[in-house]
């Protein structure tokens, strides 16, 4: 068993914006970076299971406002969350577009208008991202899942650079 514990966020190259956090990652193990990404697979019952839970009435439009771990003291994060008014106009927008949307989020998280929660799992919300017809995410599990499927989606950068977390 190799236990891999160090922190690339607390690396030089990576605070310093000088390489990617994957660079970064296997420069301190000492692994050589081919590029490859991890893979995906959801069994068609999981793929039938999440789609129940979703809106099927219109084409979808997944939005993600904030991340990060639950009970957070401080449930928003100027470095990577979108700011709440400018997310509702974009809801807003969109439903008028004759979108169903759904809110990447927990329930301990802010709620949008127009936007009712969906309890999904982790697994479950990186599957439910298959069926989204537009995305608008944050930097987050959402859109590293999204790059594995080769899911095209926007991604907003506030605080970070996709050079150093992107794809």
């Amino acid at each position: 068993v190799l236990f891999l514990a160090n922190d690339p966020y607390l690396h030089t190259d990576f605070i310093y914006k000088r390489e990617h956090l994957i660079d970064t990652w296997c420069k301190q193990f000492g692994i050589k970076y081919n590029g490859s990404m991890p893979k995906l697979y959801f069994t068609e019952d999981e793929k039938e299971k999440v789609l129940k839970k979703l809106p099927s009435s219109k084409p979808l439009f997944f939005i993600q406002i904030s991340g990060g771990v639950s009970n957070q003291d401080f449930p928003i994060s100027w470095t990577r969350d979108l700011p709440m008014p400018i997310a509702q106009k974009v809801v807003d927008h969109m439903v008028e577009k004759g979108y169903d949307i759904v809110q990447i989020r927990r329930q301990d998280q802010y709620a949008l208008d127009q936007a009712p929660w969906i309890d999904l799992n982790l697994r479950e919300m990186m599957c439910s991202l298959l069926f989204a017809d537009k995305l608008l995410l944050i930097d987050s599990v959402a859109q590293h899942a999204c790059a594995e499927k080769k899911k095209k989606c926007v991604v907003t950068w506030v605080g970070h650079k996709p050079e150093n977390f992107g794809y």
